[in-house]
């Protein structure tokens, strides 16, 4: 096909490529200014020539081409279109003007006309892909994207000859696209979404692989002359790397990934290059789904393993780990920890035997550190620590993230269920503190900071710490610090309702005689009841519903003190709860747990007997007439109160449903939980059963599928089957 490579991305005519730098770089305005008078005088020669139309086969390519070369594609496709239909009309009656003397007979555009036209597209597309974004931009890139993708068609229907028109088989051949126009509908696809996706529009990856599911077929007929390239690869891969509103779009590219091995042309043994391997883990890193860090670090692997192959173009470099690490961090995976501290080790590996130049960063420590936050798993402080350590063997200086992320580890550890010593762990979360409030005092730059969030990380270890007196001690003082340096102006450092709340559960799993007052006190601070100085500290902090749950929590923990003090932890509890309705903040209402933690605080602080049991009912018909009963509060109260009182309380309100499926209480003790179900009366509480808690009648489960199966246009549940 004269100049054109059908392997070469570049613009076949040099007119297309030089046109193309001197418009897109536009450093030069005297460059510009000359250009665009010279496109207008083009025009002028162009229109003065031909200015009754072109009448023959070689002035309509002539023409075409020159309106290509002056970047008027819109106006060159105009031409070949009329050049296609005067071409068919000619076949059908002998000429254009009908005389039947066959002198003037049309053909179709040469291949020359129709590669000028699809570069000048590209040369165009090129140009509004290098201004600033704006809307306009992308949809005249992909306006050109869909001519460019039109015009192949046409070439590929052109040259596909009928059964019964064999004369002219082999000019028909000579229209064949080659390479380099598949080539070029992929690049323009590709192109649009070069910049991100197009929310409003889908499906440009699809049509860019069908390009290439295209050349992959005709890659199977060696006349053809058609080859996808590694180029061409990575171009659908970009498409779906950057088109992140398709769903599945990772997936989909690792599918065109493993195409070149095992595709249709497989035949053609194409090699993945280190671009393909990047863009695949920029694709992974942008997914959602819970593998995407997997399956990056497969990706980033296969680089590191042909780097140590000799492979030096294929080093990782520090963006790709950085990608890696960051996609670790926010994973869902259980092992995220290991495996982040996996690619680190190996990192640090390639790079102290020298097989590659990229050396860990403060950044990559960090990002292993928050996925070590993140986990759920036991036994990741020392690992933390062994981290910090490596940091600082390297003069390194860990940052606030560091700290904090080792903090959240350690303060983790201290809230897990198997942990051995909650203490310990607990302390040892505060000396990371301490550690970062040092370095704060000792450097005159700010690179570590303490936060309100890294002081509610230690005091939330403390709070975990059961029957550990100091753990107590040291959470208020933790307090008492924020306060003071909250009144001292530290704007990154102020209490919230967690600190408090944390405070409170510290105190409660202590056994420190006056912790009641204590917790007192710091409740009525947030909620506008203490001293002046106390409200002035804590007046940016909006009380919740936590705050006085944890109130509760204290005055039931009290253990092995006399009958006054437990009434009058009985009392601060029963007070807390008045508070609480008082309480003019929409988030601090009475609910199921309130009634749930004063039932228990009842149970532990007033003896058996008949006192107990009318403190018990009575709690429990106020929660029935608030509309609070829930199957918590119930379970409660069947463990706190005597059989028969919860025979006449409970049981004897229950009534036979109307599907006559079992016992369920009244809807009235329900209505205010919020759990509501739709049924053919409306919207109704559902059904709360005495024996197994929230319960689906079948007249329920039956209107259920009655709507679904009313619905339309949508999947209905039949036989157990979607």
């Amino acid at each position: 096909h004269g100049p054109y490579h059908e392997h070469d991305f570049c613009f076949g005519r040099s007119f297309s490529t030089a046109n193309s730098s001197s418009t897109v770089t536009g450093d030069d305005n005297d460059a510009t200014s000359t250009t665009t008078s010279s496109k207008k005088e083009r025009l002028e020669e162009l229109e003065s020539k031909y200015s009754g139309g072109p009448q023959t086969t070689e002035a309509y390519n002539e023409v075409i081409a020159e309106y290509a070369e002056i970047g008027e594609p819109a106006k060159a496709e105009e031409l070949l279109s009329e050049m296609e239909q005067l071409a068919k009309q000619s076949n059908s009656d002998g000429s254009i003007d009908g005389d039947g003397d066959g002198n003037n007979i049309m053909a179709m555009p040469d291949i020359d006309s129709y590669t000028a036209v699809i570069d000048s597209y590209l040369a165009h597309q090129a140009e509004l892909d290098a201004q600033e974004k704006g809307t306009e931009l992308r949809s005249g890139i992909l306006r050109a994207a869909e001519s460019i993708d039109g015009i192949l068609k046409r070439m590929e229907r052109s040259s596909t000859p009928s059964s019964d028109d064999t004369p002219t088989k082999t000019a028909t051949i000579k229209l064949a696209p080659s390479s380099h126009h598949y080539d070029a509908a992929v690049t323009a696809w590709s192109r649009c979404v070069s910049r991100g996706p197009i929310w409003a529009l889908r499906g440009i990856p699809q049509r860019a692989q069908a390009v290439l599911e295209r050349m992959e077929a005709l890659s199977l007929d060696r006349s053809s002359g058609v080859r996808p390239t590694v180029e061409t690869y990575n171009k659908v891969i970009e498409a779906w790397s950057n088109s992140t509103n398709e769903y599945a779009f990772a997936p989909l590219a690792q599918a065109v990934y493993e195409r070149m091995g095992h595709g249709p042309a497989a035949h053609l043994d194409i090699q993945p290059d280190d671009r393909t391997i990047r863009t695949m883990i920029r694709c992974w890193t942008r997914s959602d789904l819970k593998s995407a860090a997997f399956h990056a670090t497969g990706h980033l692997m296969k680089l590191q393993e042909l780097t140590e192959k000799g492979a030096e173009d294929m080093s990782p470099t520090l963006d790709d780990y950085m990608l890696v690490f960051k996609c670790w961090s926010k994973s869902d995976d259980k092992h995220a920890a290991r495996r982040a501290q996996t690619v680190l080790k190996q990192m640090e590996r390639l790079y102290h035997q020298r097989i590659s130049d990229c050396s860990p960063t403060v950044a990559c420590y960090r990002y292993v550190l928050i996925a070590m936050s993140n986990s759920k798993l036991l036994g990741l402080g020392p690992s933390a620590d062994e981290l910090m350590a490596r940091m600082e063997d390297r003069l390194m200086v860990a940052d606030s993230g560091c700290f904090a992320a080792t903090i959240r580890v350690w303060s983790n550890s201290a809230c897990h269920k198997d942990t051995d010593d909650a203490a310990a762990d607990a302390d040892r979360a505060d000396e990371a503190l301490q550690q970062m409030k040092d370095m704060y005092q000792r450097s005159s730059q700010i690179i570590v900071k303490a936060s309100t969030s890294k002081y509610n990380d230690v005091l939330r270890a403390y709070a975990a710490c059961q029957g550990d007196d100091a753990a107590g001690w040291r959470a208020e003082e933790l307090l008492d610090e924020i306060n003071k340096l909250a009144s001292e102006g530290d704007s990154d450092v102020a209490p919230d309702a967690m600190s408090y709340v944390f405070t409170m559960n510290a105190l409660a799993q202590s056994t420190l005689p006056d912790k009641v007052a204590m917790s007192m006190k710091l409740l009525k601070e947030i909620v506008g009841g203490g001293n002046n100085a106390s409200k002035s500290k804590t007046s940016a902090v909006k009380p919740t519903v936590d705050c006085f749950h944890a109130m509760i929590k204290v005055c039931s923990s009290v253990k092995n003190v006399s009958a006054d003090e437990k009434n009058f932890a009985l009392r601060t509890a029963i007070k807390t709860v008045k508070m609480l309705k008082d309480c003019k903040s929409e988030e601090c209402k009475p609910n199921a747990e309130t009634y749930k933690l004063l039932i228990e605080a009842c149970g532990k602080l007033i003896p058996e007997g008949s006192e107990q049991q009318k403190a018990l009912e009575t709690i429990f018909n106020n929660c029935c007439r608030d509309g609070l009963v829930d199957d918590r509060v119930l379970r409660q109260f069947k463990k706190t109160a005597p059989f028969d009182l919860y025979q006449s309380t409970i049981l004897l309100h229950a009534k036979s449903s109307t599907d006559g499926d079992g016992m369920i209480l009244p809807e009235e003790w329900t209505r205010n939980i919020g759990h509501r179900v739709r049924t053919a009366e409306g919207r109704r509480p559902r059904p709360l059963s005495p024996d197994v808690g929230f319960v689906v009648t079948p007249s329920m489960a039956d209107h259920k599928m009655r709507r679904l199966r009313s619905k339309k246009n949508q999947r209905l549940l039949r036989g157990g089957r979607l």
